[in-house]
C-alpha cells in the first residue's frame, strides 16, 4: 500500500459493538495488519493508553503500542504509557463517527502538554 496512512470515517467495524471485547479484537487485527500504517510509523515508539467511562460495559481500558511501525492493540491498562486519554462514552462515540476531534477536544480541555489528559 502507499501513500499516507489516514484512519477511515463513520463506522470502520460494521457489525461490531463499539468497544466491544469483539470491537477491541477487530480493531488490532485491522491495525496489525494496515502496511499504509506501519510504514507511516516506522521509527516511531509510543504507548497511548485509552479509557473511556460509561460504556455499556463500564469502563473500557485499552492501550496503542507502537514500535518502529509494529502496531499492537491490547485492552486493558498500559504498564507505563507514554500519554494517557480518559474521556466519555458520548464523546468517544462522536470521534469514532467523524461527528467530533479528538484534537479540539483535547485541546480545550488543556490538554497540549499533558501526559494525562481527561476530555
Amino acid at each position: 500500500m502507499g501513500g499516507a496512512w489516514h484512519a477511515p470515517s463513520g463506522d470502520s467495524l460494521p457489525g461490531v459493538r463499539y468497544l466491544s471485547p469483539e470491537w477491541l479484537d477487530a480493531a488490532g487485527a485491522a491495525l496489525a495488519a494496515d502496511d499504509a500504517l506501519a510504514a507511516a510509523l516506522a521509527g516511531v515508539t509510543l504507548t497511548v493508553e485509552q479509557a473511556v467511562d460509561g460504556t455499556p460495559d463500564g469502563t473500557v481500558r485499552w492501550h496503542v503500542a507502537i514500535e518502529d511501525g509494529k502496531v499492537a492493540l491490547t485492552p486493558g491498562p498500559a504498564a507505563r504509557p507514554d500519554v494517557r486519554f480518559t474521556t466519555t462514552y458520548p464523546v468517544a462515540a462522536a470521534v469514532a463517527r467523524g461527528d467530533a476531534s479528538a484534537q479540539r477536544r483535547s485541546s480545550r480541555a488543556g490538554c497540549a502538554s499533558a501526559a494525562t489528559c481527561r476530555y
